[in-house]
């Protein structure tokens, strides 16, 4: 009788060094595949921050927007007070009028504003869940 040479728990060298080999592959092709996912998870956070970035200056340009008009708000009411002491009637009633359209002004930056620091806030979540994310892998 014939007897077949083996090796490593009785599988053959060849049959072992192959396996190994495409094991080898497999896991350096898996690996490729998780780099690639790295970088765009990478590439996504790096979008993410300079969305955030964007929206922070949109929200502080919109904030000194609003300070400037609530400024320009007391001027003209200081103004305003001083016309209804010393005018008349008629005079009274177009600065209310004036005062009115810029209350309508200030209400709509305010709008624009919370409509902002909500998105802001979505993408500070969105940011999160992403860092959430790379930490869990």
């Amino acid at each position: 009788m014939h007897q077949i040479k083996r090796n490593l728990f009785g599988y053959r060298q060849e049959d072992v060094d192959q396996y190994i080999q495409g094991y080898e592959r497999e896991s350096q092709i898996r690996i490729k595949g998780k780099y690639e996912q790295l970088d765009d998870i990478r590439e996504s956070n790096q979008d993410n921050k300079l969305k955030i970035k964007a929206t922070i200056k949109k929200i502080e340009a919109l904030n000194q927007k609003k300070d400037d008009i609530f400024n320009s708000f007391v001027e003209q009411l200081t103004i305003i007070e001083d016309a209804l002491k010393s005018n008349q009637e008629e005079a009274r009633k177009n600065r209310l009028l004036a005062l009115t359209k810029l209350q309508q002004k200030v209400d709509e930056v305010e709008n624009w504003y919370s409509l902002l620091t909500q998105c802001f806030m979505d993408i500070l979540a969105v940011q999160e869940k992403y860092q959430s994310a790379n930490l869990q892998k």
